[in-house]
Protein backbone atom coordinates (compact mmCIF):
# COMPACT_ATOMS: atom_id res chain seq x y z
CA UNK A 1 0.00 0.00 0.00
CA UNK A 2 3.05 2.51 1.16
CA UNK A 3 4.55 1.79 -2.56
CA UNK A 4 1.11 2.40 -4.36
CA UNK A 5 1.29 5.86 -2.75
CA UNK A 6 4.85 6.55 -3.74
CA UNK A 7 3.94 5.48 -7.28
CA UNK A 8 0.78 7.68 -7.49
CA UNK A 9 2.90 10.50 -5.47
CA UNK A 10 5.81 10.44 -8.60
CA UNK A 11 2.77 10.24 -11.33
CA UNK A 12 1.38 13.11 -9.63
CA UNK A 13 4.79 15.19 -9.67
CA UNK A 14 5.47 14.28 -13.41
CA UNK A 15 2.10 14.99 -14.19
CA UNK A 16 2.43 18.59 -12.50
CA UNK A 17 5.86 18.90 -14.32
CA UNK A 18 4.54 18.37 -17.90
CA UNK A 19 1.55 21.01 -17.32
CA UNK A 20 3.72 23.52 -15.51
CA UNK A 21 5.21 23.40 -19.13
CA UNK A 22 2.26 24.02 -21.23
CA UNK A 23 2.48 26.00 -23.93
CA UNK A 24 -0.52 25.11 -26.49
CA UNK A 25 -2.62 27.59 -27.51
CA UNK A 26 -2.90 31.33 -28.97
CA UNK A 27 -0.13 33.66 -27.75
CA UNK A 28 1.34 37.85 -28.70
CA UNK A 29 4.73 38.75 -28.17
CA UNK A 30 6.89 41.60 -28.65
CA UNK A 31 10.66 41.55 -29.40
CA UNK A 32 13.73 44.01 -29.43
CA UNK A 33 17.42 43.63 -30.55
CA UNK A 34 19.93 43.42 -33.39
CA UNK A 35 19.73 43.19 -36.96
CA UNK A 36 22.65 42.56 -39.86
CA UNK A 37 21.64 42.69 -43.32
CA UNK A 38 23.97 41.68 -46.35
CA UNK A 39 23.39 42.72 -49.92
CA UNK A 40 25.44 39.64 -52.23
CA UNK A 41 25.58 42.37 -54.97
CA UNK A 42 29.10 42.51 -55.34
CA UNK A 43 31.22 42.20 -58.60
CA UNK A 44 34.70 41.74 -59.84
CA UNK A 45 34.88 41.30 -63.78
CA UNK A 46 38.15 41.67 -65.26
CA UNK A 47 38.07 44.12 -68.87
CA UNK A 48 36.72 42.12 -72.11
CA UNK A 49 37.87 43.82 -75.23
CA UNK A 50 35.95 47.20 -74.90
CA UNK A 51 34.18 46.82 -72.07
CA UNK A 52 35.87 47.93 -68.84
CA UNK A 53 36.56 46.07 -65.63
CA UNK A 54 33.61 45.97 -63.11
CA UNK A 55 33.95 46.67 -59.76
CA UNK A 56 30.62 46.88 -57.02
CA UNK A 57 31.12 46.47 -53.39
CA UNK A 58 28.49 46.89 -51.22
CA UNK A 59 28.93 47.28 -47.03
CA UNK A 60 26.14 45.38 -44.65
CA UNK A 61 24.44 47.34 -42.44
CA UNK A 62 23.27 46.86 -38.92
CA UNK A 63 20.76 48.18 -36.54
CA UNK A 64 18.13 48.48 -33.63
CA UNK A 65 15.29 45.51 -34.95
CA UNK A 66 12.10 45.46 -33.08
CA UNK A 67 9.05 42.31 -34.02
CA UNK A 68 5.54 42.21 -33.02
CA UNK A 69 3.94 38.29 -33.44
CA UNK A 70 1.06 36.40 -32.85
CA UNK A 71 0.72 32.96 -33.40
CA UNK A 72 -0.85 29.11 -32.02
CA UNK A 73 0.77 26.37 -30.66
CA UNK A 74 -1.11 23.01 -30.56
CA UNK A 75 0.10 20.03 -28.54
CA UNK A 76 0.89 16.65 -30.55
CA UNK A 77 2.07 14.69 -28.15
CA UNK A 78 2.64 15.25 -24.73
CA UNK A 79 6.81 15.97 -26.31
CA UNK A 80 5.84 17.51 -29.13
CA UNK A 81 4.28 20.93 -30.55
CA UNK A 82 3.41 22.48 -33.53
CA UNK A 83 2.49 25.58 -34.09
CA UNK A 84 2.51 28.60 -36.87
CA UNK A 85 2.96 32.19 -35.92
CA UNK A 86 3.39 35.20 -38.10
CA UNK A 87 6.00 38.15 -37.14
CA UNK A 88 5.94 41.98 -38.43
CA UNK A 89 8.44 44.38 -38.04
CA UNK A 90 7.67 48.25 -38.36
CA UNK A 91 11.08 49.48 -37.77
CA UNK A 92 13.70 50.27 -40.43
CA UNK A 93 16.90 48.56 -40.66
CA UNK A 94 20.20 50.08 -40.96
CA UNK A 95 21.71 51.51 -44.28
CA UNK A 96 24.24 50.12 -46.39
CA UNK A 97 26.06 51.60 -49.27
CA UNK A 98 26.53 50.41 -53.11
CA UNK A 99 29.63 51.88 -54.75
CA UNK A 100 30.22 51.35 -58.44
CA UNK A 101 33.83 51.89 -59.68
CA UNK A 102 32.96 52.55 -63.20
CA UNK A 103 29.60 54.59 -63.47
CA UNK A 104 29.15 56.92 -60.11
CA UNK A 105 25.89 57.75 -60.87
CA UNK A 106 24.82 54.16 -59.47
CA UNK A 107 26.93 54.38 -56.25
CA UNK A 108 24.36 54.94 -53.45
CA UNK A 109 22.97 53.26 -50.58
CA UNK A 110 20.11 50.64 -49.93
CA UNK A 111 17.84 49.94 -46.64
CA UNK A 112 15.59 47.50 -45.65
CA UNK A 113 12.10 48.77 -45.30
CA UNK A 114 9.19 47.12 -43.41
CA UNK A 115 9.46 43.00 -43.38
CA UNK A 116 7.18 40.12 -42.35
CA UNK A 117 7.24 36.14 -41.57
CA UNK A 118 5.06 33.43 -42.25
CA UNK A 119 5.95 29.87 -40.42
CA UNK A 120 5.80 26.37 -39.25
CA UNK A 121 7.14 26.26 -35.34
CA UNK A 122 7.82 22.44 -33.86
CA UNK A 123 8.89 22.51 -30.60
CA UNK A 124 9.53 20.28 -28.04
CA UNK A 125 8.98 21.31 -23.54
CA UNK A 126 12.42 21.80 -21.64
CA UNK A 127 12.50 21.17 -18.27
CA UNK A 128 9.68 22.32 -15.91
CA UNK A 129 8.52 25.62 -17.74
CA UNK A 130 10.62 25.93 -20.94
CA UNK A 131 10.12 25.49 -24.51
CA UNK A 132 12.68 24.87 -27.64
CA UNK A 133 11.51 25.88 -30.56
CA UNK A 134 12.43 25.81 -34.36
CA UNK A 135 10.75 28.07 -37.12
CA UNK A 136 10.82 27.59 -40.91
CA UNK A 137 8.57 29.65 -43.53
CA UNK A 138 8.60 32.27 -45.59
CA UNK A 139 9.12 35.87 -45.37
CA UNK A 140 9.07 39.41 -47.35
CA UNK A 141 10.65 42.42 -47.15
CA UNK A 142 11.06 46.17 -48.69
CA UNK A 143 14.33 47.42 -49.91
CA UNK A 144 14.31 51.29 -50.96
CA UNK A 145 17.29 52.44 -53.16
CA UNK A 146 18.96 56.16 -52.70
CA UNK A 147 21.25 56.66 -55.54
CA UNK A 148 21.68 60.70 -55.99
CA UNK A 149 17.96 62.71 -56.00
CA UNK A 150 16.24 59.45 -57.25
CA UNK A 151 15.25 56.46 -54.83
CA UNK A 152 13.08 53.68 -55.50
CA UNK A 153 11.57 50.60 -53.46
CA UNK A 154 10.95 47.01 -54.38
CA UNK A 155 10.49 43.85 -52.56
CA UNK A 156 12.19 40.62 -52.04
CA UNK A 157 11.26 36.99 -50.71
CA UNK A 158 12.46 33.99 -49.34
CA UNK A 159 13.23 31.38 -46.73
CA UNK A 160 12.89 32.16 -43.45
CA UNK A 161 14.86 29.71 -40.54
CA UNK A 162 14.76 30.50 -36.76
CA UNK A 163 15.80 28.87 -33.37
CA UNK A 164 14.50 30.36 -29.82
CA UNK A 165 13.25 29.28 -26.10
CA UNK A 166 11.06 30.70 -24.10
CA UNK A 167 10.38 30.35 -20.27
CA UNK A 168 7.23 31.00 -18.50
CA UNK A 169 7.10 33.23 -15.79
CA UNK A 170 3.97 33.30 -14.21
CA UNK A 171 0.36 32.63 -15.81
CA UNK A 172 0.54 33.12 -19.12
CA UNK A 173 3.71 35.65 -18.94
CA UNK A 174 6.35 34.24 -20.91
CA UNK A 175 9.91 35.32 -21.61
CA UNK A 176 11.52 34.34 -24.92
CA UNK A 177 15.24 34.72 -26.73
CA UNK A 178 15.29 34.13 -30.16
CA UNK A 179 17.62 34.15 -33.31
CA UNK A 180 16.39 34.14 -36.82
CA UNK A 181 17.75 34.03 -40.43
CA UNK A 182 16.03 35.40 -43.55
CA UNK A 183 17.74 34.65 -46.93
CA UNK A 184 15.60 36.79 -50.16
CA UNK A 185 16.24 35.93 -53.33
CA UNK A 186 17.56 38.02 -56.51
CA UNK A 187 16.42 41.49 -56.78
CA UNK A 188 16.58 42.29 -60.52
CA UNK A 189 14.52 45.72 -60.55
CA UNK A 190 18.00 47.31 -59.63
CA UNK A 191 20.94 47.81 -62.53
CA UNK A 192 22.81 44.90 -61.44
CA UNK A 193 21.00 42.14 -59.58
CA UNK A 194 21.45 41.61 -56.17
CA UNK A 195 20.41 39.35 -53.55
CA UNK A 196 20.00 39.90 -49.51
CA UNK A 197 20.17 37.94 -46.45
CA UNK A 198 19.48 39.45 -42.71
CA UNK A 199 20.14 37.93 -38.97
CA UNK A 200 19.03 39.07 -36.19
CA UNK A 201 18.88 38.17 -32.40
CA UNK A 202 15.85 39.22 -30.55
CA UNK A 203 14.67 39.22 -26.32
CA UNK A 204 11.38 40.09 -25.38
CA UNK A 205 8.41 39.04 -23.23
CA UNK A 206 4.88 37.87 -24.69
CA UNK A 207 1.56 35.98 -23.46
CA UNK A 208 -0.05 32.77 -23.90
CA UNK A 209 -3.72 32.73 -23.77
Amino acid sequence: MFRIKQLAAVLALVNGSAMAADFTGFYGQVGIGYSNITSGNNENQPAKGNTPAVTVNTSSANSFASTLSVGYMGSITQRFLLGAGFDYSPVKGGTGSIVDSNYTVRNGTYQRGQYWSASLIPATPIGDNGLLYGKFGYTQAAIDYKFGATSKSTSVNGLALGVGYKHLISGGLYGFLEANYESYGKDSSYSRSSDFSQSDVMAGIGYKF
